[in-house]
C-alpha cells in the first residue's frame, strides 16, 4: 500500500497532527516540520498543511491559487502535483466553517446578522463563511482589513447591534462561533483537514476516527 505524505508545519502534538493520522486511516504518513524551509527539502510531498495564523506566507509561497484563497489573502494548505513546478494554494477552513455551522444548526442558511470579533486570517475566513451561510448583515469593524476583503467578495458590511453569532478565534486563528448557538473551534479543526486529506489523497477521510480524536466521536 502506497502512502500519501503530507507535511504540517506546526508543533507535533497539535490536534491537526492527530486529525491527518486518524483520518488517513493507515494510508497517510504525516511528516511534522518545523517551518516554511523545511517544505522545500521534503520531497514526495502531497500536501503541506499549515496553522491558519501563518496563511499569509503560505499564500505568497504558492506558485498558484485558487480564487477563494487569493480573495480571502491566505491559504491552510499547498498541494502538490508533477503538472506544476510548485504549490497550489487553497483555504479549506472556510468550507469548514460552512459545514460545522450546518452541522450544528441543521439548515443550509443561516438566518440573522453576525460580528466578527477576531482579526487576522481566522476573521477573512469567517467573512467567506458567513457570505456563503447567507448571513446579513455583517458587522466586520474589528479587523481593518475586512473591508478590502469584503470589496473581494462582493460584500457590504454593516453595524450589527443584536447578531445571531459572534465569531472570534482559538489557538492558530481557527474561527469559532458563539452566540445563540455555539461551533467549537475543534470542530472547524476536524472539518478543515477532512477536506485537506480529500485534496491529499482523493478519496473519503475516516470522519468517525477523527470525531473520536477530538472526544465526539
Amino acid at each position: 500500500m502506497r502512502l500519501t505524505t503530507i507535511a504540517w508545519v506546526g508543533e507535533s502534538d497539535a490536534l491537526e497532527r492527530r486529525l491527518l493520522e486518524a483520518g488517513g486511516g493507515g494510508r497517510v504518513q504525516v511528516v511534522v516540520l518545523p517551518s516554511f524551509d523545511e517544505v522545500a527539502r521534503c520531497r514526495g510531498l502531497s500536501a503541506a498543511v499549515v496553522p491558519l495564523n501563518e496563511g499569509v506566507p503560505a499564500l505568497q509561497r504558492a506558485y498558484l491559487a485558487d480564487g477563494l484563497a487569493k480573495a480571502v489573502g491566505c491559504a491552510d494548505t499547498l498541494a502538490y502535483t508533477e503538472a506544476l513546478p510548485e504549490a497550489f494554494g487553497f483555504l479549506a477552513t472556510v468550507g469548514a466553517l460552512v459545514a460545522a455551522v450546518r452541522e450544528t444548526v441543521g439548515s443550509e442558511y443561516m438566518e440573522g446578522g453576525a460580528r466578527i470579533a477576531a482579526r487576522g486570517p481566522g476573521a477573512w475566513s469567517a467573512l467567506a463563511a458567513l457570505t456563503q451561510l447567507r448571513c446579513a448583515p455583517i458587522d466586520g469593524g474589528a479587523d481593518p482589513m475586512l473591508g478590502a476583503i469584503a470589496h473581494r467578495l462582493g460584500v457590504t458590511l454593516a453595524p450589527v447591534r443584536d447578531p445571531l453569532v459572534t465569531v472570534a478565534t482559538a489557538e492558530h486563528g481557527i474561527p469559532e462561533v458563539q452566540g445563540k448557538f455555539t461551533v467549537q473551534a475543534d470542530v472547524v479543526r476536524l472539518h478543515t483537514v477532512a477536506a485537506q486529506l480529500r485534496l491529499a489523497c482523493a478519496r473519503e477521510p475516516d470522519i468517525g476516527a477523527m470525531r473520536a480524536a477530538i472526544g465526539c466521536g
